[in-house]
This record gives structure tokens, sequence and C-alpha cells, in this order.
């Protein structure tokens, strides 16, 4: 290992050590990201996977597992699992660096690496909410890393120990996240392309991958088909008829918005804006993030067709010349998932495949500076001057250090806030103030409806049915009757997440039944009303 290698290794590493002590230090949740907290201790403690009495079937295990066996160990925090989060995301940019410097030079993948690690939009997501993105970073990067060891590998010993690597960190990254099942697709293309190019190599891939394929498949498809079996039977959230969420992944899919269901199922004319809305929102992160950017600023839209007409140029590049490897089938495989995704993209869909993004995006460039610099077959050419090289490779460190110590300047101000107790980061949500005073003023078998399950599950330790986006009176009266609910919870939200709003959706029941309802708290940002007594509107 060279010098350089760990002067990365050292910037990487001290990069994360400042959100490592700059994020949010909150001990208590006050968010949906509590799910992985409470979902974990009941898994290592009961064996149950859920919280409020539903078992969930949608995200996989992994993440609540491993916030489980930490609490134990250290005791349940917010603040220390956001800081287990950013330790996965140093390990993350690390192997990204491994990877990337194999395929580029070591500058263009340190730049890659360091200028993502110290963007804002990273910075913010990693120090303020737990979420499944860094682990599942770490163990899919990883992967990609081991399995080339696994395809230069000579010797049977050496190949079957990376084989089995391999096979645990494609396993790991499925616990943490579906779209692990990327990787699976990877491994099934690569092996195609292979059969189509050369038979013989293309056996050759199948027979690498061939054991991975099963070892990795099989938990995957015994949870898939748990998950299948409890919705079939009407176990969970997904009772109510409303389209999309709490359905599975592949329902939601069909879904035009799973942020607003009422929209009604996708059409075939919906795809192509989709996609389009979702390259948009993909590009704009990642072209933002290398620049130390804010999202959606001036000069918007020529960064975007820029970072999507590098990337496209790289990775194609990338095909021709291997003829369709691992990392290209992966990368494709995974904007795929979230180019269909009918939900509103956020920094943690795009962090996984961020580093490989830059990777494209810097091939594609260089792609079009040797096209652009052959020489012109009229008369001689000049070479170019022995100090041209050197000065220009002086002039790129000293930009992209720059660019870090901007986005590093910008992300020491935002841990300022983060540690400032009375910071927007640190104030508790309206759905947890709900929760926290109906644990101390509602009766304890009081059965609540709200927005946000997991943070009022988990504020009020009552039992919590989920107050589906849904404007139908109707649909959700008869659903309060069959779930004995008590109260509803209305919060008055600036930007809401699901659509229509909570304030929207129980403005239609209470203008069926106004009787039914009684406001026992108003606390400005939101209400608590009563369901005093059942009386089912007029379809």
């Amino acid at each position: 290992m060279r010098k350089a290698d760990l002067l990365v290794f050292a910037a990487i590493l001290g990069l994360g050590g400042l959100q490592i002590f700059f994020c949010v230090p909150r001990r208590e949740f006050v968010g949906d990201d509590v799910f992985y907290g409470d979902s974990g201790r009941s898994l290592v403690e009961t064996g149950f996977y859920g919280i409020n009495g539903w078992r969930e079937t949608n995200l996989p295990p992994g993440v609540s597992a491993t916030l489980g066996v930490l609490g134990l160990a250290v005791g349940e925090s917010h603040v220390a699992f956001l800081r287990a989060m950013a330790v996965f995301g140093v390990l993350g940019f690390l192997a990204s660096y491994e990877l990337l410097r194999r395929l580029v030079s070591r500058g263009a993948a340190a730049a890659i690496c360091l200028l993502l690690l110290s963007s804002p939009q990273y910075f913010t997501m990693v120090t303020t909410s737990v979420s499944s993105a860094c682990p599942y970073f770490f163990a899919a990067t990883s992967a990609l890393l081991v399995a080339r060891k696994m395809e230069e590998a000579q010797r049977p010993g050496e190949r079957i120990a990376w084989t089995a690597g391999l096979s645990a960190l494609v396993i790991a990254a499925l616990a943490f996240a579906s779209a692990g099942l990327a990787l699976l697709g990877a491994m099934v293309a690569t092996v195609a392309a292979g059969l189509l190019r050369d038979r013989r190599s293309g056996l050759a891939r199948l027979r690498l991958y061939a054991p991975v394929l099963v070892l990795a498949a099989a938990p995957q498809a015994l949870w898939m088909t748990a998950g299948r079996a409890e919705a079939s039977a009407g176990i969970g959230a997904s009772e109510w008829p409303v389209p999309g969420f709490p359905h599975s992944y592949l329902a939601q899919l069909a879904v035009r918005s799973g942020n607003h269901p009422e929209l009604g199922m996708a059409t075939a004319r919906d795809i192509p804006a989709r996609v389009l809305k979702n390259a948009d929102l993909h590009a704009d992160f990642v072209g933002a993030a290398l620049l130390q950017r804010p999202t959606q600023f001036r000069g918007h839209v020529i960064m975007v067709v820029g970072v999507l007409f590098l990337v496209t140029v790289g990775w194609c590049a990338s095909l021709w010349t291997t003829g369709g490897g691992l990392l290209e089938w992966y990368f494709l495989a995974y904007e795929t998932i979230y180019l269909l995704w009918p939900w509103d993209l956020e920094a943690r869909f795009v962090i996984p495949v961020a580093p490989l993004a830059g990777l494209y995006l810097w091939r594609g460039a260089s792609a079009l500076l040797s096209i652009a610099s052959r020489p012109v077959a009229v008369g001689p050419s000049t070479p170019p001057r022995a100090w041209a090289l050197p000065l220009a490779t002086w002039i790129g460190v000293a930009a992209v250090a720059g660019l870090v110590l901007v986005g590093s300047a910008e992300d020491l101000e935002a841990g300022r806030a983060n540690r400032d107790l009375r910071s927007a980061a640190n104030a508790v949500t309206p759905d947890a103030e709900a929760g926290a005073w109906i644990a101390s003023h509602a009766s304890p078998d009081a059965v609540v409806m709200a927005r946000h399950v997991p943070t009022v599950s988990h504020a009020s330790n009552r039992r919590v049915v989920w107050f589906p986006a849904s404007s139908d009176p109707h649909l959700l009266m008869e659903g309060m009757l069959r779930n004995d609910v008590d109260l509803v919870i209305v919060v008055r939200r600036r930007d809401d997440y699901y659509l229509p709003s909570d304030e929207d959706c129980f403005a239609a029941v209470n203008a069926a039944s106004p009787e039914t309802f009684l406001t026992v708290h108003d606390a400005g940002g939101y209400s608590i009303v009563q369901v005093r007594r059942w009386r089912l509107p007029s379809t």
C-alpha cells in the first residue's frame, strides 16, 4: 500500500470522525427511524420482528437486528445508533476507495470518495436519522470488491474462501435493504452476458457465481415467501384498502405516487415521466454533492444534463470494454429499481451507488477528452509541453482540496446546529409530542390512529392504527370502527410526506359525521380528537 493510500484513508477517517462527533446528540427518538430501535429490541428479546403488534414484512430485519445487538452492548440511544450509521458510512467509503482505485487512478478515486463524504447532503443524512443506507452501502460495496477478488483467484482454496465471503456479504446486503436484489440481478446478467459473448467464458462465470446465487437467494426467498403469506392472511397494516403503502414493494410500484395514493394506479404513460423525474433527482444529488452545492441551485438544469450525459457515456464505455461485468450490471440494476420508484427520492437511496456514479462520470469525461485530444490528420501534431500534465494534475488536486474544504466548512456549521439542543435538528416532532400527551392523559388500553405509526407508538406506548392517506370518509369511519379507535392525531405540517394531509383527510370524515368527534387537546401544531360515538356516513 502506498503512502497516498494511507493519506486518503486518514482523510476518510477524519471526515467520518467529524460526522460521528457532530451527529444529533439526542438520546431519544422523535421520528419514524425509531422503528429500527424498537423492532431491534423486540427481535433480540422476543424473536418477534415488528412493532405495535404488527409483524414487519417489507423492511428486511438486518438493520434492526444490528441495532438490537448494539443496544444490548451500549444501551438503546438515538445518538449511539447514529454513530453506528456514521461508522458504517466510513467503512463504505473505505471500501469504495479500495474498489475505485483498481478501476481508475488513485487521484480520481480519492476525489470521488472525499467529495461525496464531505458533501452537506451526506452529512445531513448520516448525522440526523437512522436508516439502512450506510449499512447497505458498506455491505454492497464490499461485495463488489470481494467479487473482483473471487474472479481473480487462481487457487481453488482461495477461490472457495472468496466465494464464501461474497455469499456472506450479499446475504448481509439483502438483510439490510431489499435493493440488494440488484446484486443478484447483476450476477445473472453477468453470466448471461458472458454466455452471449463466449460460451466457455460464460460457463466459467456460471461456475463462479452459481454457489453465491444459491446461498444468497435462499434466505431472500424465505423472507419474501413469509411476507406474502402474512399479507394474504390479512396480517399487518395492509388491511386498509388503500393502494401502495404498506403493501409489498412490488405492489407499491403499481401506484402513480406512493406519497399520494389517491392519484390512483400508474399507467404506461406515467412511467416515462417517473423515470425522467427520478433521473433528474439522482443526477442533481450526485452533481451537487461533487460540487459541494445545494440541490436545485442556479445552473441546475445544465449540471443535471451534464451528469446524466457523462455517466451514460462512461457506463457505455465501461460496458464496451468489459463486455458486461458485475459492476456495470449492478449499477444498472440498482438505478433501474430507483428510477421506477414511485416515492419522492431521498439522499439515502442515492448514497449506496453515488461512488459508482462518480466513477462513470469520470470515465465519461475521460472518454470525451480522449476523443477531443486526438490529432487531426492535417499536418504534423504538436506534442504537449512537459510541464502541461503536472500543472493540470496540481490544478485538479487544488480544486478537489478546495471543494472538500468548502464542504467541510458547511458540515461544521451544520454540526454545530446539530449540537445545539435548541436547534431545529433537535426539535421534538408534533407526532412525538402528541404521543407523549396521550401517554400521560389517555387510558392504557386506548387505541390511537396516527399517520406516523412508529413515532406515536414509541412515544405513547399505546396500540396505534395507521391513519391512511385517504379522504374517503366511509373508508376512514369503517376503519375506525373495525379497529376500535378512541383517539385520532391530526398534525398540521408544512411539508406533508403523505398526501392528502392529516388535516384534509380528517376534515373529510369530520364533515361527514361532525357529531362523532370531539377535540380534547389542541397544541397548535397538532390536535387530538376523541371518537365519541359511531355513525357511518352514507355512501
